[in-house]
């Protein structure tokens, strides 16, 4: 009884652990999109604005993508998205500044069988996919001082459950 209350124990443990690392692994691919869309907002600020389209496009990467207009894409602030507020406001040192920030799961299936997969392999196909999960968007909008709008979009995958080799 003792050996099985310990390994109860230690698989609850671990169990927590991993939760832990994905949510803070998950904070910091949010965490890191929205300091750079802060820092952008301070250099378009104060830039020039025919050094606006040079700076949006140093800035745009594969995973996120900056924009201008005239209105918010983020059409309100989800509310999951307080610690990336904070994390805006403060690199801004301005509170009274108007963000918008919309988190949240993209529906469908983000891996869709390729089209000529014999159909033998399509079980492997299925099996592999089933542990992955639903891809996560972030959407910023960030009213700058000219009175347009920074549009920050990025898209992530949460990571699946990770076990580290000390684990």
């Amino acid at each position: 009884m003792l050996l099985l209350a310990l390994a109860i124990t230690q698989g609850l443990g671990l169990l927590l652990l991993t939760d832990e690392r994905n949510r803070a692994v998950r904070a910091a691919l949010g965490l890191e999109a929205a300091g750079r869309a802060a820092n952008v907002v301070l250099l378009l600020d104060d830039a020039p604005a025919d050094l606006r389209p040079s700076i949006l496009r140093a800035a745009d990467s594969p995973l996120v993508r900056f924009e201008l207009g005239a209105e918010p894409e983020a059409p309100h602030t989800s509310s999951n998205s307080d610690v990336v507020l904070r994390q805006i406001l403060q690199i801004l040192g301005e509170p009274e500044r108007e963000v918008r920030a919309d988190v949240h799961a993209l529906a469908g299936d983000p891996f869709p069988t390729p089209d000529g997969m014999p159909e033998a392999m399509r079980p492997m196909h299925e099996a592999m996919m089933a542990g992955r999960t639903d891809p996560v968007e972030m959407t910023l909008s960030i009213r700058l001082a000219g009175r347009e709008w920074l549009n920050v979009r990025t898209m992530f995958h949460r990571p699946g459950l990770q076990l580290s080799p000390q684990a």
